[in-house]
């Protein structure tokens, strides 16, 4: 595997809610899921994307320099903005070579992705190495999917690990099972969704069955009891904020002994924004709601009576 790359959207220092300790994460590229709540968009397909942020835009009265370098003319007067036109980017026309980037003062542009290899990234992380051994922390993988790069991802955490930190990942687990052999030797927390338990309702808000993807966290279970398993869930009224939810998934990793929490993430839409950044329509169904604490307390108190925790807070 020497000399794998893999396409890195951003590597987030000093974080402290993905994995135990402080920890760098890395966003991967990619991700076979289309959830109608993704807070990530631009991780979402598995190539380099331009981003625009048009509020940032300061308009073609006071800039205009990216209209003037782009080589496939691909940016355009936004009519409807107003006296002082703004930017827009045209999708079909769009290279993603990202010559606008450098030259926008107001930095509306955004380049997603970058190919980088297992050297860079961690010549790009080593230096929080301090804190990491202070707070048992380390390197944490997400995504997007970073099981999609399955190849990459065993290749850094083979190195993070032989340096002496943590490795951990994030997971939605929709991928085949040779990408699970291939990166959990090298892992020692999984953190992984349960977003919703029903065929159906799963394929409608994330485009594919869950069936197999509860198989794959079943067997990873089974086969790699030394890896210490988180399981999760973006809780969501109307989706999955609910009981029967709840007491499905604690059904399901009972009998895993290797799996020490089940957490609740509450939703939230900071990241509804971003879709329309890299040219996408925001799936949105219906307007997602945050859980109210009544429902977060009977839910974590659920949790905590399964895992042998006397408290309801967490």
């Amino acid at each position: 595997m020497a000399g794998t790359r893999g396409l890195v959207t951003q590597i987030q220092h000093f974080c402290i809610h993905d994995g135990p300790g402080i920890r760098s994460v890395v966003f991967l590229k990619g991700c076979t899921l289309r959830c109608a709540w993704c807070c990530n968009p631009e991780n979402m397909l598995a190539r380099q994307e331009l981003g625009m942020n048009p509020g940032r835009c300061i308009g073609v009265n006071q800039c205009g320099r990216c209209l003037e370098i782009c080589p496939e003319k691909a940016l355009r007067l936004d009519a409807t903005a107003g006296v002082d036109t703004k930017i827009h980017v045209d999708r079909e026309r769009c290279s993603s070579c990202f010559s606008c980037v450098p030259v926008c003062p107001a930095k509306s542009f955004t380049q997603y992705g970058k190919w980088m290899s297992v050297e860079e990234v961690l010549d790009a992380i080593q230096k929080e190495s301090v804190f990491y051994a202070e707070s048992e922390g380390g390197v944490t993988l997400s995504g997007g999917e970073c099981l999609m790069q399955a190849d990459f991802s065993a290749e850094l955490l083979a190195a993070a690990r032989s340096m002496g930190f943590s490795t951990a990942i994030e997971t939605a687990g929709n991928v085949p099972w040779e990408s699970f052999e291939k990166v959990l030797p090298y892992t020692d927390v999984v953190m992984h969704d349960y977003k919703c338990l029903d065929d159906e309702r799963h394929k409608k808000l994330t485009g594919a069955p869950v069936t197999p993807i509860i198989a794959n966290f079943r067997k990873a279970y089974e086969k790699f009891p030394n890896v210490r398993f988180i399981a999760r869930t973006p809780l969501i009224v109307g989706v999955n904020a609910t009981v029967e939810h709840v007491k499905g998934v604690l059904d399901i990793i009972r009998n895993a002994p290797n799996v020490k929490d089940f957490e609740l993430l509450p939703f939230h839409e900071l990241g509804v924004s971003k879709w329309t950044y890299v040219g996408h329509a925001p799936r949105l169904p219906f307007h997602f709601e945050k859980p109210d604490t009544s429902l977060l307390t009977q839910l974590r108190t659920l949790i905590d009576n399964s895992f042998g925790r006397n408290s309801p807070e967490r």
